[in-house]
């Protein structure tokens, strides 16, 4: 059978790999702390699980919803959104998703040609890099220096500006950096590109966990629609990752032609858990904030006990659940992970899966680990460095 090569070219990530590895010293008795994948240590809204399972007697829950997602999430969405400054259509201007990656999928799917160039903020999130080799675009990195922490700037952007650049993506808060874009910047890096009619893509699956400043949507801006499409997520917000379901926010024309590529894409997110997420957002959207204190104690511990060991540099994140740690003398990140997990058994994702800028970092989620758990990881990772 033969395999197109815009599918040959997508370098699928070794997490399975260093997950097995991790599981095989689990099945020997060894204390593994697994500090890789991304995940959210709390857990969802009893009223989300509740209205699943109620959701489960009801038979509209079994058919299909339309394409956009059911109206009460939609609205409810777009209302939650209000209260961070957003103004936005629930009718026209939101698709309800199978998760943060099918929206993501759905929007480079309707924006992107193939042949087009997608400048990637770098280190960037893996799977967008891989969406947008599957469309047959070409990504583009634009790195970000850690001595900024992480945090793009149109400076950044502008030089990898080509006239085959249709997107512009950035993350924020970010994974794997946890950087947040301010709102200053931000309309700065949309204005430019809407000049060059370049679209600008927003993944703002991490919205909710903002430590040092009040969260802030994209879609609050005031020229938003020119340019700017918006991808969201409820699974680390509500901690259900294995729920799937997520959003696109664009202009109208733009959701219009996004809901064709929905249709023969998945149809609808599942009804359940759409019915389940609108429960949360009608009644506790802020469910999130309640677990920022325990969030932000973890990171400024981790953080501190990286940056205390000879050797490591590590940025302070402003968001999300993550800290890229820089690794002196490291120049194969893949390899120390591996290395990490097999003497000293403590998981962490190479940081060279985010893009060139990420290697000679790791990426360590502190999102499901507790204090005294993250500072025993770190005197692994100083024992590790000097053997």
């Amino acid at each position: 059978m033969r395999i197109p090569e815009r599918v040959r070219a997508i370098e699928l990530p070794q997490f399975d790999l260093l997950n097995d590895i991790a599981d095989r010293w689990t099945a020997r008795g060894a204390d593994v702390i697994r500090l890789g994948q991304a995940l959210p240590g709390f857990d969802p809204p009893p009223m989300a699980v509740a209205a699943l399972r109620a959701s489960l007697d009801d038979r509209s829950s079994h058919t299909y919803s339309s394409d956009a997602g059911i109206p009460e999430l939609r609205h409810a969405l777009a209302a939650s959104l209000r209260a961070l400054g957003a103004d936005l259509d629930p009718d026209n201007e939101i698709i309800i998703s199978a998760g943060g990656n099918q929206a993501f999928q759905l929007a480079v799917t309707t924006l992107i040609d193939p042949g087009d160039e997608v400048i990637l903020v770098s280190p960037y999130f893996l799977n967008h890099e891989m969406a947008v080799r599957s469309v047959g675009a070409v990504p583009v990195e634009a790195p970000v220096p850690a001595t900024r922490g992480f945090v793009p700037s149109w400076a950044d952007i502008e030089p990898h500006l080509t006239p085959k650049t249709a997107a512009v993506v950035v993350v924020s808060p970010s994974n794997p950096t946890g950087a947040v874009i301010g709102g200053s910047e931000l309309t700065r890096i949309t204005s430019e590109c809407a000049v060059r009619n370049i679209v600008v893509c927003v993944d703002e699956t991490y919205l909710r966990f903002c430590y040092d400043s009040p969260p802030a949507t994209a879609v609050g801006l005031p020229n938003w629609r020119d340019n700017v499409v918006v991808i969201g997520s409820f699974s680390k917000a509500f901690a259900i990752t294995g729920w799937r379901c997520g959003y696109l926010l664009a202009r109208p024309a733009a959701v219009a032609e996004a809901m064709k590529i929905q249709d023969c894409m998945v149809i609808c997110a599942p009804v359940p858990v759409q019915r389940a997420v609108t429960a949360v957002l009608e009644r506790e959207p802020d469910y999130p904030q309640r677990w920022l204190p325990e969030l932000r104690e973890r990171r400024d511990v981790l953080v501190g006990a990286l940056n205390a060991v000879h050797g490591v540099t590590a940025v302070r994140p402003a968001g999300g659940f993550f800290v890229m740690a820089r690794l002196d003398g490291v120049t194969d990140s893949r390899a120390s992970a591996e290395e990490l997990i097999n003497q000293q058994q403590v998981v962490t994702i190479p940081g060279r899966f985010f893009g060139k800028a990420g290697e000679g970092y790791l990426r360590i989620s502190y999102g499901a680990a507790t204090p005294d758990r993250l500072e025993e990881a770190c005197r692994r990772i100083e024992a590790y460095l000097s053997d």
